[in-house]
């Protein structure tokens, strides 16, 4: 404002401000900061703005005397005469109403107003009309009300009809993403004999008029065709597939059989010429990073996560490209406007662990920020705590709430249960065996126990070191710590050496695995799946009984093992975990053995329902053959724990978490300390 000294002392300090935490003699201190920047936005100030200024100017007299301003000099606005603008502004009604799809706030200048409104999820302040405006969904409703009841703010008629309706079709979303039934129908899918199962078909209507959508049916109920059905009713192509590298055949024929008038290609290597011209490109995630920027340059008008678990870790190259890839930027943070529009997420177990594995999967959505951000999705659900090596996420927190949130924005979930009654439940039954190599594995153990000890002296002699630091000081020594390379070194030969112990546990079970399989095979004429985690044990199985196998980086000779399984004579398949536990079909056998475990049930639960999908007639029984006080039995136990827990996030069932780390716990098993 010209040849006002109040505005012209408050805008030389703010030229000088750093924004700093205290009164350092460089403009405002940070409160003060804070406030004047709220104040730039104005043109005119109300009298009661001009005298919070003139009053907090007060605090900085010396400041203001060191640059040639005496503070005295400047008149008090307490006998200005309001002008007309002035009056407007200060007699502003508190009132909330509509503005283009989202609330509108209006109210007089009040500081205390704007912090509470800085407070809203989404809130956004537009400079032009000087109007705070926020976002019209559940979560914004809520936090609205309570504002508008704490500060006394009236409401437009238009306001509370939007509220109703945002209600009413949360409600509805939430019933869809539950639906068992439907008679939705998508133009040229599938054929006379092709068609989706109603449930199907509700899960497509429930994810057409989304842009962002996670289709977390239990596994088996043909997330495939749904996903395939929304790109088709939509025409959002060209579709980009991401999935794990066993499943690109499953994806392609599944395409040719349910859209043969659409192309399709596999990408098969990370050079690979690619037509993206193609309606639909198949790639495995291990490649897609590899090529970020012409898949970018693609533009392509959906993308389908399938397993997108498998993007559940933010910092992994992974996890990094397909975020960036849904927001059209290139490597190197090159941004471009070929945003994609649609994003289909798919996934049985979208949360293998933890809560804090949805977080990335939520960036990709694009629906971090209606969790409130990180920092508000992980303090609500992720029950967040210091520990020694800092911030731990891995807690688990309000899950009904979280579940309920997610079906009302973005998740529709079904299970086998509910949907596909004929389908038999799954039966499970634990075979203990005793080890034929007791010693070798109590000398595994013990190496074990030697080794952690040695760390266990290593970590207190660092905590020793640091006792005398401030709390803060502390927090960052344990946090450097904990990120070391030499830390994530020790940790590396933890798991290594429990590795070596499982294998040895099994090599103990070899003997009794044998004689389970050949009894099985002469009581009965039925098939078998067996699933190991090491190779050379799916080998040793696979020539014992001249069997089919899975194994990864074997490609075609995967897919023949399962056509030869699921149509020829083969009665028996050796399966590595991490190379079948996702998207193919073995529903030829309705037994399932487990000779070795993985780390979290949504390994087991992928692996057996391998054979526990659409197609099974009968029930599906699952043997997992454990050695007696080995190993076996504490991963057992901790897996099925954590069942405990993803169930509960998935399902929306409230669970405690008591946090146990299995590490930890089996090393504290061997040791006798458990």
């Amino acid at each position: 404002m010209k040849d006002d000294p109040l505005r012209s002392a408050f805008d030389v300090l703010l030229s000088r401000c750093d924004g700093a935490t205290s009164q350092d003699g460089a403009g405002y201190n940070k409160t003060d900061a804070d406030f004047s920047q709220s104040l730039v936005r104005f043109n005119n100030w109300s009298k009661k703005q001009r005298m919070a200024v003139y009053k907090m100017l007060c605090k900085y007299k010396k400041q203001l005397k060191s640059l040639g301003i005496s503070y005295d000099a400047i008149p008090s606005p307490e006998k200005e005469e309001e002008t007309f603008e002035q009056l407007i502004e200060e007699f502003k009604p508190k009132f909330i109403d509509v503005h283009e799809n989202r609330f509108k706030i209006t109210f007089p200048f009040d500081w205390d107003v704007v912090n509470a409104v800085k407070r809203i999820n989404g809130r956004k302040f537009d400079g032009e009309t000087k109007v705070w405006t926020i976002p019209q969904n559940v979560d914004s409703i809520a936090q609205l009300e309570k504002f508008a009841t704490k500060h006394k703010f009236g409401w437009a008629d238009a306001a509370k009809s939007a509220i109703s309706a945002i209600r009413d079709a949360a409600k509805s979303d939430i019933k869809a993403s539950h639906a068992e039934s439907s008679e939705f129908a998508v133009d040229k899918f599938g054929n006379d004999i092709l068609q989706p199962y109603p449930f199907q078909k509700a899960g497509i209507e429930y994810a057409i008029n989304k842009n962002s959508v996670m289709i977390g049916d239990e596994m088996g109920l043909g997330k495939t065709i749904q996903a395939m059905g929304v790109v088709e009713h939509r025409e959002s192509y060209p579709a980009l597939i991401l999935c794990p590298s066993i499943v690109k055949v499953n994806w392609m024929r599944e395409i040719q059989a349910w859209l043969p008038h659409r192309t399709v290609q596999v990408v098969n290597g990370g050079k690979t010429k690619i037509d993206y011209n193609t309606d639909f490109v198949v790639m495995n995630y291990d490649i897609v990073f590899k090529r970020q920027d012409e898949i970018v340059d693609a533009a392509f008008q959906s993308l389908v996560a399938d397993e997108s678990h498998y993007l559940k870790n933010g910092k992994s190259k992974r996890g990094r490209a397909v975020v960036d890839i849904v927001y059209g930027t290139k490597t190197k943070k090159v941004k471009t406007d070929n945003i994609v529009p649609v994003k289909i997420l798919m996934s049985g177990t979208p949360v293998p662990n933890r809560p804090f594995e949805l977080v990335n999967q939520l960036r990709v959505l694009g629906k971090l920020s209606e969790f409130g951000g990180f920092g508000g999705f992980t303090d609500r659900y992720c029950d967040p705590r210091w520990n020694r090596y800092g911030m731990d996420y891995s807690g688990a927190a309000n899950i009904e709430e979280l579940n309920v949130r997610m079906r009302e924005k973005f998740l529709v979930r079904r299970r086998k249960t509910n949907v596909l009654k004929e389908l038999p439940d799954k039966i499970q039954t634990v075979i203990g065996v005793k080890i034929s190599n007791k010693a070798k594995y109590n000398k595994a153990a013990a190496d074990i126990v030697k080794f952690a000890g040695k760390l266990a002296v290593q970590k207190q002699e660092f905590l020793d070191s640091i006792e005398d630091l401030d709390e803060d000081e502390m927090k960052k020594a344990i946090s450097n710590y904990a990120r070391s390379k030499e830390r994530s070194a020790e940790r590396a030969k933890v798991l290594v050496k429990i590795e070596v112990l499982k294998q040895v546990c099994v090599e103990g079970k070899m003997k009794s695995i044998k004689e389970w399989v050949e009894n099985f095979l002469e009581s009965t004429n039925e098939k078998l799946v067996i699933f190991a985690h090491h190779r050379d044990v799916v080998n040793n199985i696979a020539d014992k009984f001249g069997a089919v196998k899975i194994m990864g980086g074997a490609g075609k000779a995967n897919q023949e093992a399962i056509d030869e399984f699921q149509n020829g004579e083969a009665r028996i398949i050796v399966c590595s975990m991490m190379a079948s536990g996702v998207g193919i079909t073995l529903t030829a056998s309705s037994n399932v053995l487990f000779v070795e475990q993985g780390w979290n049930p949504a390994q087991h639960d992928q692996a057996s329902d391998r054979c526990h999908r659409i197609g099974q007639k009968n029930a599906v029984n699952v043997y997992y053959m454990n050695g007696v006080d080995t190993i076996d039995d504490w991963v057992y136990e901790l897996v099925e724990r954590k069942r405990v827990i993803v169930d509960g996030v998935t399902d929306g069932i409230e669970v405690d978490d008591d946090g146990e780390n299995m590490i930890n716990t089996i090393i504290d098993r061997l040791s006798g300390t458990a």
